[in-house]
């Protein structure tokens, strides 16, 4: 699955639908096809993709030299006859044969054209694309390869196979990130939509939880155990902060329920309770708090035994944080304390609205509406940033967009 931030996978998602144009209509080498996937490989983080295009680009620097073992043309695994004590590079060489593109095999016929041999073609693809060039131009120059003492002829016909074996692993794999991109990273998109509703409404209301929650969410990208358990302890003061904003502590019981200052999830349903007419509303937002209690409780019992901060998980680290955002979330939505502009029908959205909603609704200029509308030809806007990204949208237009429409 793609990763990378919001932005990088926007901007990916515009080279990926660029690159696929430009080979679809063969306006692009295959060695520029590879740089450009090079970069959008980079832009979501897939180190397998960027690994496979540094040897393509850089030549993959191998030919077989016996049955089990091969030869890399700078760092000699073989030595006087013997393999290299070096067992990590002959593990990595029978690794790379064994994945080596089976487009790269090319069966070549000997100086009598008698017999062949399967060779794995290790130059890199812009050399292959020269030799290609060379060849239609002097219509009928040889191509050599002298390949453990003997002399193999190549031909104009078996090095396009290979350049066109290339082009369509470039192809594949742009079409399989862009579907990932597309379609896989919805759950994070809608993920990160709540992460930024909720920021939002916890500035306004309790501006120092908000802090403290933007500092477990850098904690919980951290390689650290430690600042993994500081991510359990942060969420526990933020849902207590939270719940000493809309609910503060009582002595008397409220609903049946306990609701004194350390006893603050009592006091956010005793809250659910009081606001929250449908049974079924309460029911769902009984479940999250129930999920959450659970997640804290683990580490209560942990600190309890004194157990080592060191045994928490970022795995864990991340479920508590995302359950306290949806909780929090859930609970500023449905009892009224803000609505979330993404989920209110009313309001005219950035990718459906037609020209004239645009420019009478949202009262934006022409150019601006256009350039919109042109945004929209590639894709569907999929974040406020990119909004902003819009030439004519400054950070005024961009705030009463934010507040008068959705996306």
């Amino acid at each position: 699955m793609s990763t990378g931030t919001s932005t990088q996978r926007s901007r990916a998602l515009e080279l990926c639908n660029e690159l696929l144009a430009d080979l679809d209509r063969e306006r692009v080498s295959v060695s520029m096809a590879i740089q450009r996937l090079d970069r959008i490989a980079d832009l979501v983080q897939d180190k397998k993709v960027i690994e496979r295009v540094r040897w393509e680009l850089d030549g993959f620097g191998l030919l077989a030299a016996s049955d089990d073992v091969l030869v890399d043309t700078v760092t000699y695994w073989i030595q006087d006859g013997k393999l290299s004590p070096d067992t990590d590079a002959v593990n990595a060489a029978k690794e790379m044969k064994a994945n080596f593109p089976s487009y790269r095999k090319l069966s070549l016929s000997d100086e009598w054209g008698l017999t062949f041999e399967v060779i794995d073609m290790g130059e890199t693809i812009a050399f292959y694309e020269e030799l290609v060039r060379d060849m239609r131009a002097s219509k009928g120059r040889k191509y050599t390869l002298s390949y453990r003492g003997k002399t193999y002829y190549w031909n104009l016909s078996q090095l396009s196979k290979l350049l066109f074996g290339a082009q369509r692993w470039v192809y594949s794999t742009v079409a399989r990130i862009q579907y990932e991109i597309e379609f896989g990273q919805i759950p994070v998109r809608a993920i990160e939509k709540t992460f930024e509703f909720v920021d939002d409404q916890l500035f306004r209301l309790v501006p120092a939880a908000a802090e403290r929650l933007l500092v477990a969410y850098k904690n919980v990208q951290d390689s650290s155990q430690e600042n993994w358990h500081n991510v359990a302890d942060t969420c526990r003061r933020v849902v207590k902060d939270f719940a000493d904003a809309i609910y503060p502590p009582r002595d008397a019981e409220q609903f049946g329920l306990i609701v004194t200052d350390d006893k603050y999830l009592n006091r956010i349903r005793a809250f659910i309770k009081d606001s929250v007419d449908s049974a079924r509303v309460k029911q769902q937002m009984d479940t999250v708090l129930n999920l959450l209690v659970e997640l804290l409780a683990r580490t209560d019992n942990l600190a309890s035994r004194g157990v080592h901060s060191g045994t928490m998980s970022r795995f864990e680290a991340e479920r508590i944080l995302i359950y306290t955002y949806l909780a929090i979330g859930d609970v500023i939505v449905l009892a009224g304390l803000g609505n979330r502009p993404d989920t209110d029908t009313r309001r005219v959205s950035l990718n459906t609205a037609t020209f004239e909603q645009l420019r009478s609704e949202l009262n934006l200029s022409e150019a601006v509406a256009g350039d919109i509308l042109k945004f929209r030809k590639n894709r569907l806007f999929q974040s406020w940033d990119e909004v902003g990204d819009i030439r004519g949208i400054g950070p005024k237009i961009l705030q009463r967009l934010r507040d008068s429409a959705s996306l």
